[in-house]
């Protein structure tokens, strides 16, 4: 369910829930896909989302596959065009924030 995560954040504690909705996040995702988005194209291909997997999901660099950001791309790719947009890209943020604060839950 692609819009599971904004189904997902409501239900978060509040501390957490402020977090991913604020400004400063948003903000923070702009920058992240800027710096990302290396050739300017405005979206970003599956191997640019490595780095951001890697940092957000608090992995070792050797844990993080191409094949698994080749799966985050279609779980969050909203237009099927095999790329992450703006908003794409604030989702999978979003997501990989959720699953680190669940797993450290």
């Amino acid at each position: 369910d692609k819009q599971a995560v904004h189904k997902v954040i409501p239900l978060l504690p509040d501390d957490i829930y402020a977090h991913l909705t604020s400004d400063d996040f948003l903000l923070s995702c702009h920058d992240e896909f800027v710096a990302l988005d290396k050739d300017g194209t405005g979206v970003l291909r599956p191997w640019e989302l490595y780095p951001v997997v890697v940092k957000l999901s608090s992995s070792h660099p050797h844990a993080v596959t191409d094949e698994q950001c080749q799966h985050f791309t279609r779980i969050f790719d909203f237009h099927g065009d095999g790329v992450l947009r703006p908003e794409e890209f604030l989702d999978f943020a979003r997501f990989l924030c959720i699953m680190g604060y669940l797993n450290s839950a």
